[in-house]
């Protein structure tokens, strides 16, 4: 690849990356796991998760193995480029959005029922050490979001966090 001018095009650096992906999470239940200390959980509470975590591996890797079925089916081929070959390559491209859809979905529920495994408590105290984590990130990650978005935007940076207070209960999130 030649080389390129970062300050020109910082999104080549990674920044800002618009590539599609699933809003599925590889492993719905892992930071909860890393922080099982922290947050206190009883080793029942890790055995729910621990299940959970498994049985959403399961699903998502049968829907997995499907998309990549039809992605096998989608594949380029001269035929494939005619009016015919365009026309009967429509509902595969639907049935692989359709499983895209159904990927973010068991995302969406295998977290729910995570965080469902969690008292309130203990869901306020993760919520606060992601929020640590995320801030972090972000301080360390400063000069690079600074970089990517000059010279036509600034950052500022703030003393206190504004808006509300870290951790809210599910229930009062959603509601």
């Amino acid at each position: 690849m030649p080389p390129f001018n970062d300050k020109m095009a910082p999104h080549r650096a990674g920044v800002l990356d618009l590539s599609p992906r699933t809003t599925a999470p590889e492993e719905p239940a892992g930071r909860v796991l890393e922080c099982f200390e922290e947050l206190g959980l009883s080793n029942e509470t890790i055995r729910v998760v621990l299940g959970l975590s498994a049985t959403y591996r399961r699903r998502r890797r049968a829907i997995e193995r499907q998309m990549a079925g039809l992605a096998h089916e989608l594949r380029t081929m001269p035929e494939s480029l005619t009016d015919e070959g365009l026309v009967a390559r429509e509902p595969l491209h639907a049935r692989y959005a359709a499983l895209f859809g159904e990927l973010g979905m068991l995302g969406d529920e295998y977290v729910a029922l995570v965080m469902g495994a969690l008292s309130e408590t203990e869901q306020l105290n993760l919520m606060e050490l992601y929020a640590a984590e995320i801030r972090d990130e972000l301080e360390a990650l400063g000069v690079v979001i600074q970089d990517a978005v000059a010279p036509r935007f600034g950052l500022v940076g703030l003393d206190e966090p504004p808006g509300e207070p870290v951790g809210r209960s599910l229930a009062a999130a959603v509601s």
